[in-house]
């Protein structure tokens, strides 16, 4: 398992201890804001139903209140410390929107925007291509604008089937389940004593093929109920999972945990972690070289091993470089 999360320890610690600007701040893409045309009220028409819905609207189009549309629709809405950024919580996705950005950032992806964010009635205002991107593909629904009587439509999608098929095998005391899917979900995950569930959002529904009772001494039953597929465990298994790509898949690993015995008498030894930092660039590779000069290979190097000495400060660890030169 420590293999497979390696590629994701090192950029997580740089992100413990190192300061990041924003992404906007990278880009270098915050501008001044266009004249507002119309300033006012819309309609967010849902289920028959119509709310208000504050508004401003430029040449490059109509700007909505996001709070508002979220309080309609759902998700999670906060302001960053500084009151120039705001971050929505979509199930496991957040989303980071900058006022007078250009850009926004959707997990790990990089948006530009129609037109940039701003602050006016009902608090954020967002651009209809924001919308979309983010309350539209979490939360499953198409977005009209009627500029003529000024009302967004916002309409569900309809549900679809997701193909699914499985694997299960046991080995070496591990049962590892493989959940293959024909197009990557939105899903969540809840775990008991007893069971594993996890449930399709948005109206998709998982279709298998194959049902087949398992054969494996931690995993009872794999069960396919619409949105929901249910994995009864052995009480007290222990399960780790995580994704896989091309196709997508989630993995499940399964196994019982091990009681360590300490002999009488004896005192375990405490140890440190060992930490490998690889700045890269071997050999004679300089990789990129800046105007001024200074080689990619020299600025990796220091930046692996101020991390190397924050790390050992904070950190019951020992780091070691696979160079220092």
């Amino acid at each position: 398992m420590l293999r497979r999360c390696a590629p994701f320890i090192i950029p997580l610690l740089l992100l413990l201890v190192l300061p990041v600007a924003p992404v906007w701040a990278q880009e270098d893409e915050v501008e001044d804001l266009l004249p507002a045309l119309y300033t006012g009220s819309a309609r967010l028409v849902r289920d028959g139903r119509e709310l208000p819905l504050p508004m401003t609207e430029t040449v490059l189009g109509p700007l909505f209140s996001l709070p508002d549309l979220m309080q309609a629709l759902g998700g999670e809405l906060r302001k960053g410390p500084l009151g120039q950024s705001f971050h929505m919580q979509l199930f496991d996705e957040e989303v980071v929107i900058g006022v007078g950005s250009h850009v926004m950032t959707v997990g790990q992806d990089i948006v530009r925007l129609s037109q940039p964010p701003r602050l006016g009635t009902g608090g954020l205002q967002v651009p209809l291509d924001l919308v979309t991107k983010t309350l539209g593909e979490a939360l499953h629904y198409d977005f009209v604008w009627s500029q003529v009587d000024r009302r967004l439509f916002a309409m569900p999608q309809e549900a679809h089937d997701v193909e699914v098929a499985w694997n299960l095998v046991h080995l070496q005391g591990i049962s590892t389940l493989v959940v293959q899917f024909s197009e990557r979900p939105r899903y969540r995950i809840e775990e008991g004593d007893t069971f594993v569930l996890v449930e399709l959002l948005g109206g998709e529904r998982a279709v298998v093929n194959e049902r087949r009772p398992p054969a494996d001494p931690l995993v009872s039953g794999v069960f396919f109920e619409g949105s929901a597929i249910r994995i009864r465990k052995t009480p007290g298994a222990i399960v780790e999972h995580y994704e896989q790509d091309r196709p997508f898949r989630l993995v499940f690993d399964l196994y019982q945990r091990q009681e360590t015995r300490v002999l009488p008498g004896t005192t375990p030894t405490p140890t440190r972690r060992l930490i490998v930092l690889d700045p890269g660039h071997g050999g004679s590779e300089s990789g990129a070289i800046g105007p001024s000069g200074v080689e990619e290979k020299a600025l990796t190097l220091q930046l692996a091993r101020t991390l190397a000495r924050r790390l050992e400060t904070r950190l019951p660890v020992r780091v070691v470089l696979t160079r220092d030169e």
